[in-house]
């Protein structure tokens, strides 16, 4: 394995400090993550607040994101991180708004992907998967 430095992280900050691509699936009840953790340049997809208590990261995370992509701002409001980041809801833009607007953001700050789930969601990855096998 010449060339490739493998290291084991020890916490989820040892593992925000050297990446800059986050999935977080976690049925955490208190940030995992705090702002001083997340380097500029970082996207974080946080998938595992999915009901009312749930969080990963810190709000204030979310609170300096350059871009805040939800799939229902409604829906996220009630059960995804920005449940525990109420001044960030307006901020908060539904993905569908931004691949039609593609509105500016400062590509080099913290953005954060807050996704509670969607039936929609499911129906067309499952639909697209039956395609593929299907042929």
């Amino acid at each position: 394995m010449s060339g490739i430095d493998v290291r084991i992280a020890t916490s989820p900050a040892d593992v925000a400090r050297h990446a800059r691509l986050m999935v977080t699936t976690t049925a955490a009840r208190a940030a995992l993550l705090s702002v001083d953790d997340v380097a500029p340049g970082t996207l974080i997809s946080a998938v595992g607040s999915d009901s009312p208590g749930k969080q990963e990261l810190d709000p204030q995370i979310i609170a300096n994101a350059s871009l805040v992509l939800v799939d229902s701002r409604q829906q996220c409001e009630q059960l995804g991180e920005l449940q525990h980041v109420p001044a960030a809801f307006d901020r908060a833009i539904e993905v569908g708004e931004f691949c039609d607007f593609h509105p500016a953001f400062d590509a080099g700050g913290i953005i954060v992907a807050d996704f509670t789930g969607l039936g929609v969601e499911d129906l067309f990855i499952a639909e697209d998967c039956y395609l593929k096998i299907a042929g």
